[in-house]
């Protein structure tokens, strides 16, 4: 049809941002610690202006009670409900080989409800309070993840008709 718009095709992105040998840093691993930085300094700002009852020293320390429930969860649900099936050699040392990559969204959810509730007993902290302070930075840890997955061509969709679909690696236009 003329005058029509055909769909984008992926652009080749790198998943990797520089690579040092065997080693790399990735887009993945940036937009994880850019959702953690954000979360980090607007739970410190709802602290300090009385929106959550904690102290600027007790974010940094609830933080890191969520960062190892979104990377135990996010591991060990990508673990259960996707790989585990997949007959790996070595079964007992896939879920640990952070390295080997697989995270998964509601195994990091469950991860973060669970250190959630663990920091706001061992601390007697309000918990609701500080479950909708997660709830104003959770979007944020959100949108970079949702970048890596589109730098990583993740997460693909079914195939549609419109102009800004995106057309990815080995997929074609419906």
């Amino acid at each position: 049809m003329p005058g029509t718009l055909a769909a984008i095709h992926f652009p080749p992105l790198n998943p990797d941002l520089i690579r040092f040998g065997p080693f790399a840093i990735r887009w993945y691993g940036l937009a994880y610690l850019a959702g953690f930085a954000g979360a980090y300094l607007v739970l410190r700002r709802l602290a300090r202006s009385g929106y959550i009852a904690l102290s600027e020293t007790q974010v940094g320390d609830l933080l890191s009670w969520l960062i190892a429930g979104v990377m135990v969860g996010g591991r060990a649900g990508w673990w259960l409900f996707y790989h585990r099936g997949n007959g790996a050699a070595e079964p007992w040392y896939e879920p640990i080989a952070l390295w080997h990559g697989g995270m998964s969204f509601h195994g990091g959810l469950i991860g973060v409800a669970v250190a959630l509730v663990a920091w706001t007993r061992w601390n007697r902290a309000p918990f609701w309070s500080l479950a909708d302070g997660l709830a104003v930075v959770a979007p944020i840890g959100l949108f970079f993840g949702r970048l890596a997955n589109f730098v990583n061509a993740e997460l693909v969709g079914r195939p549609t008709q419109v102009p800004w679909g995106v057309i990815f690696p080995g997929e074609s236009f419906a």
